[in-house]
């Protein structure tokens, strides 16, 4: 197994236990200090540029950074109203 694919299957599953652990669960809140990040509008920006660039390098991956950031961003919009 080279370094790529461990790579890609250690940030797969570290995305997969963290939307399991924190994006699935309304009863358990998000760190304060990624509430308050994502508030920044350059924050959000370079979350979504972290998601774009995950994607061109594993679309797994990508796709489980995006579904992480839409989690974050719904949970934010529902909870802090």
């Amino acid at each position: 197994m080279n370094l790529d694919t461990l790579a890609r299957t250690a940030l797969a599953t570290a995305l997969v236990a963290y939307l399991w652990l924190i994006g699935t669960r309304m009863e358990d809140p998000y760190p304060e200090m990624l509430i308050e990040g994502y508030a920044m509008p350059l924050t959000r920006m370079g979350l979504l540029a972290l998601v774009l660039v995950a994607a061109a390098w594993s679309p797994t991956v990508g796709v489980l950074s995006a579904l992480a950031f839409a989690c974050l961003g719904m949970d934010v919009l529902l909870l802090t109203r």
